[in-house]
């Protein structure tokens, strides 16, 4: 006969012993001659077991690795692509997974073990020197918080009120909570994150099928002249390019001792909308705020607008 046990609430964790024995059931209650050996009916040598119940770990990812200082370089109008796969060491626990930054996650989920998902981005025209982590989240519903139970444990033998960790929780719940119900409140979710230190190339584009320099020019707000012009290995304005062909969308430009975005703007003719939108690192600073001298800038500049202030 199987036997089984599923440890779920708060009150499991610590160490038990489960002890079984095989008696017979017999419905005869005369005793047989010779009497009942030892007083019993049929019964086996009663066997125990010891589990060991300990609080929920947390989820582990398999992939991907990355080292920390190891970055995924992709290109504007390119695509990166790869797999996450989660895994615990309870192999009923329950887990979602959730992206955090950009791109878009596709996730299996399969009738048995964990999920897994496929991560992919192609970054547009306007993501151009952005540096950051894309991120995963592997969440277990139902993880037991068990410093708030054993610190709920002290309390109630005190004959004192819930612990704070509880009370909001509690005071959440409607009056007629069933019993499971409020237990839930000494269960939190627990979660695992892996992110993978991601850059995107200034500067250059990636053509996508049905992609020209007027196309992009276009997304750029310039003309296809000016795209032309800096990209000196394109012999002819009207040059076949093809997908997956890079161009060059930009100068790019060493920022000097109080460079701020407006007065590069008036420098080059453009404006600090634009510089934002070729640099995504530039959105949010103010456009007087003097730039990091020394840091490097994505300008697009308009050749027949420029100035030559000092």
């Amino acid at each position: 006969m199987p036997l089984s046990h599923s440890p779920a609430q708060h009150e499991d964790i610590g160490v038990y012993y489960a002890c079984f024995s095989a008696v017979d059931d017999s419905t005869v209650t005369t005793a047989p001659a010779g009497g009942w050996e030892g007083g019993r009916r049929g019964a086996s040598t009663q066997t125990c077991l010891r589990l060991h119940v300990l609080p929920d770990l947390l989820p582990s990812f398999t992939a991907p690795h990355r080292a920390e200082e190891d970055t995924e370089v992709v290109v504007m109008g390119d695509s990166v692509a790869f797999n996450v796969n989660v895994t615990h060491p309870n192999s009923k626990a329950s887990i979602t997974l959730t992206l955090d930054g950009p791109g878009s996650i596709t996730t299996t989920a399969p009738p048995s073990g964990f999920p897994s998902a496929a991560y992919s981005w192609s970054p547009s025209e306007q993501w151009g020197g952005w540096k950051g982590g894309v991120c995963f989240d592997a969440t277990q519903t139902g993880g037991i918080d068990s410093a708030c139970y054993a610190e709920a444990e002290k309390m109630a033998a005190l004959g004192l009120s819930p612990p704070v960790c509880l009370l909001s929780c509690l005071s959440s719940l409607p009056a007629s909570a069933t019993l499971q119900e409020q237990q839930q409140c000494f269960r939190r979710r627990q979660s695992a994150r892996d992110c993978v230190s991601t850059k995107v190339v200034r500067c250059v584009y990636q053509l996508k099928a049905g992609e020209d320099l007027d196309s992009v020019s276009e997304k750029l707000g310039t003309n296809w002249l000016q795209l032309w012009q800096l990209n000196a290995l394109m012999p002819h304005p009207d040059s076949t390019v093809q997908p997956g062909d890079r161009i060059n969308v930009g100068h790019l430009f060493t920022a000097g001792y109080h460079d701020t975005m407006k007065g590069l703007a008036s420098r080059f003719g453009t404006t600090s909308y634009k510089l934002q939108l070729m640099n995504r690192d530039l959105r949010g600073v103010d456009e007087s705020s003097e730039l990091d001298e020394g840091s490097t800038l994505c300008i697009l500049p308009d050749s027949c607008h420029t100035s030559t202030s000092n």
